[in-house]
């Protein structure tokens, strides 16, 4: 007895021995394969604007009437190449836009606290530092279908629709057992500091539209900042994300849900939570595709094809009122209100309005009749152009505070709007 004990110790200090040696192995090659992965992303895919001191990537692609703004799920090493499979096949009449938040992708990781108000802070000042202007169409993909909800119902102006990608709904959280996430987090963080993670992404892992350099870029960002502490934190900001959106309406805006079988995001009533979620809203969809959480990169064809017919059937129900500057057309994105409705009305045979420059901000002029108004106290930025009084209409390339009527906003810079109206009076023209 004595002698089988003696030998089954010698093999499972064997097995140790070989096991140290392995991990340690896996250590060392992981560590080689990371200072000469440096060149890979020494440059970002897209651009860096800073916010709060830290870098913060953005990528672009596409030019578009509609601008899709894509937000990763938790954990998603390199947003940017994780959803090109979907946006090249949209890029040729979509502007696309992915935001790689702190953590993710080429953007640093910083150590603070990612409550997703501060999340939200951050992406939208990122846009703003990059010139990029709503209204946005919300891609989010996971967990950051929070985000989306949390953006739509505090800035419902700059949400267009949200096109879910299999994304988290606050109901879908309800029995979640956080514990055992974080601690499965931290220990594949722990696997990431080993070297581990490296082998979870294979390239047949990987999405296979990208090219082989992609792959080693996908790999290397994994390989170095995957389940870091910004995933970490925010994914305990989770909770109280959620309480702070069921104090709020649901906002009624154009969505389209791409839902997964479920099999693979831990929730055992996922689709049903989907086709919950839309029940009571005005033009909302579910279309389940019967695949994996990552569905932009299972069915990213039937996903493109049905997202263009849903932008374009909305499309269709949007106001078509042309603006014209000194004879120059300018890009708007029109409102739809009642307000709207009845200018409209008023261009259809022609509406020239003679505008004042007034207060270094903006420009005025009366349309000649009074319509329907809704005014509340807003603060305006360049572009905006509202309704003043019910009988005037403003646009500004500045800001004020007042109580308006919102009419549309212009799709142009701020540099551009000032160039545009603040050099002397214009005349504005409408026409259908």
């Amino acid at each position: 007895m004595k002698k089988i004990l003696r030998i089954t110790g010698k093999i499972l200090l064997l097995l140790v021995i070989v096991l140290v040696f392995l991990i340690g192995g896996i250590f060392i090659y992981n560590k080689i394969m990371l200072v000469s992965e440096e060149a890979l992303i020494e440059k970002p895919i897209g651009q860096y604007v800073e916010v709060d001191g830290h870098k913060m990537n953005i990528y672009t692609e596409g030019e578009g009437k509609h601008t899709l703004l894509f937000l990763s799920g938790s954990g998603t090493a390199a947003p940017v190449l994780d959803f090109k499979s979907l946006y090249s096949l949209l890029s040729s009449d979509y502007r696309i836009v992915v935001i790689e938040k702190f953590g993710y992708g080429f953007s640093d990781v910083v150590d603070s606290e990612r409550s997703f108000e501060t999340i939200l802070r951050q992406d939208r000042e990122a846009l703003t530092k990059a010139g990029i202007e709503g209204p946005y169409i919300l891609c989010p993909h996971s967990m950051s279908g929070i985000e989306a909800i949390m953006w739509a119902q505090n800035y419902p102006d700059e949400v267009e629709a949200i096109v879910g990608l299999d994304m988290a709904l606050p109901r879908a959280y309800d029995n979640w057992d956080w514990d055992s996430t974080i601690k499965k987090e931290r220990l594949a963080a722990f696997a990431r500091e080993l070297g581990i993670v490296r082998f979870f992404y294979s390239d047949s892992q990987l999405p296979e539209k990208l090219t082989d350099k992609e792959k080693k870029i996908y790999r290397a960002l994994a390989a170095s900042k995957a389940v870091n502490t910004c995933i970490i934190n925010e994914g305990l900001a989770i909770p109280d994300a959620v309480t702070e959106i069921d104090r709020k309406p649901k906002p009624d805006i154009p969505m389209l849900m791409f839902v997964s079988d479920g099999h693979e995001t831990g929730v055992e009533n996922w689709i049903e939570i989907q086709i919950d979620y839309i029940s009571d809203l005005t033009n909302a969809e579910v279309i389940e595709l019967d695949c994996g959480h990552y569905v932009h990169n299972f069915r990213q064809d039937i996903i493109a094809e049905k997202l263009v017919e849903f932008i374009e059937e909305d499309s269709e129900e949007e106001v078509e009122m042309i603006l014209q500057i000194d004879g120059k057309e300018i890009p708007v994105t029109w409102e739809d209100n009642a307000s709207v409705d009845a200018l409209s009305e008023l261009a259809a045979n022609g509406l020239e309005i003679q505008m004042s420059m007034y207060g270094g901000f903006e420009q005025v002029g009366s349309i000649g009749s009074s319509i329907a108004r809704d005014d509340k106290q807003t603060t305006t930025s360049a572009g905006d152009i509202v309704l003043y009084s019910g009988n005037q209409i403003v646009v500004f390339y500045g800001s004020n505070s007042w109580a308006y009527t919102k009419l549309g906003k212009i799709n142009l810079s701020e540099d551009e709007l000032t160039e545009l109206l603040g050099n002397g009076d214009v005349t504005l023209t409408l026409s259908r």
